[in-house]
């Protein structure tokens, strides 16, 4: 099976909003202004509303990039094939250049997603990692979230 077949588009799509939601007006303030800095991390327990919270700042921006991160995700290839999925839709060739070895490197293969955005991208943008707690301690998805954030 081809690395593109692996990715599960549902894991990219943001969820849908709750009708009936408890209102936090603070921490939707303070998640605004989350545009001002290149990272933001949402740390809280199971059940806090950390996802209800993801989809509302996700309604203020143009552009959205989601990846709903899962345990399978913890293998490197796998979660770098997601990532440039969520945010190059149509990645599928550039994920079989990268398994074909066509690419270099995973570390390439980020600087070719990097480069794609930056002449891509004309608005502010945001990309959401939910539960990215579930990867965040394997070496090469650290590295390259690094260099994504660096850029």
């Amino acid at each position: 099976m081809h690395l593109s077949e692996m990715v599960i588009q549902s894991k990219l799509i943001p969820p849908q909003p709750h009708k009936t939601i408890f209102r936090r007006p603070r921490l939707t303030e303070r998640l605004g202004e989350s545009h001002k800095n290149p990272l933001t991390i949402i740390h809280a327990g199971t059940g806090f509303g950390k996802t209800t919270a993801l989809v509302e700042l996700a309604a203020t921006y143009k552009r959205v990039f989601w990846y709903h991160v899962t345990e399978p995700d913890r293998d490197p290839t796998l979660f770098l094939a997601h990532l440039l999925s969520a945010f190059l839709p149509e990645s599928s060739q550039l994920i079989e250049r990268l398994e074909s070895g066509e690419i270099p490197s995973s570390s390439a293969a980020v600087n070719a997603l990097i480069n794609q955005l930056t002449s891509d991208l004309e608005d502010d943008a945001v990309l959401i990692l939910d539960d990215y707690h579930l990867v965040s301690n394997v070496t090469d998805i650290g590295k390259w979230f690094e260099q994504l954030v660096d850029q």
